[in-house]
């Protein structure tokens, strides 16, 4: 039974990734689209929140994921990994465990940009390329991310 939890966690950690990943590319075109007015804002504000929601989703289910990673037995995903592939596990899951705790607070200061600013984002080129920046690094951030997490869990699955 906490096999199956455990798995089904693990999907969902996958599953949040990709779908911040969309959002983050909803929010983007949305800005790029160019006429933000009205009910532009309040859809970036409630993406935004989205956007949020599930970067904190991606840590928590990885958090969890991470506990069973751990265990100090022979058969722990990361004592097969270090068995078969050391760097898969000291450089790819090493950088994922303190690079992905950027990813909700980056989210955060997306989302309060998009709070905070607005209606300006109508107006102010300048406030749309940043937005637009931040999105587009979170996007590559977090395709980077996926990726060193992906490599190391094909060598031996949490779950």
């Amino acid at each position: 039974m906490v096999e199956l939890f455990l798995e089904s966690i693990m999907f969902l950690h996958g599953l949040f990734a990709t779908f911040s990943i969309v959002v983050a590319v909803i929010i983007a075109s949305i800005i790029l689209k160019g006429s933000l007015q009205g009910n532009a804002i309040r859809g970036l504000k409630m993406f935004a929140l989205l956007l949020v929601i599930l970067a904190f989703a991606v840590n928590l289910t990885g958090a969890y994921g991470y506990l069973f990673y751990r265990l100090p037995t022979a058969d722990s995903p990361k004592s097969l990994i270090l068995e078969v592939d050391p760097f898969a596990h000291e450089i790819l899951f090493e950088t994922m465990e303190y690079l992905g705790l950027i990813g909700p607070i980056w989210s955060v200061a997306i989302a309060w940009m998009i709070s905070y600013y607005g209606k300006q984002l109508a107006t102010v080129m300048e406030l749309r390329r940043t937005l637009l920046l931040h999105l587009i690094l979170f996007v590559a951030w977090m395709i980077a991310i996926s990726y060193t997490g992906l490599i190391p869990t094909m060598i031996a699955p949490v779950g």
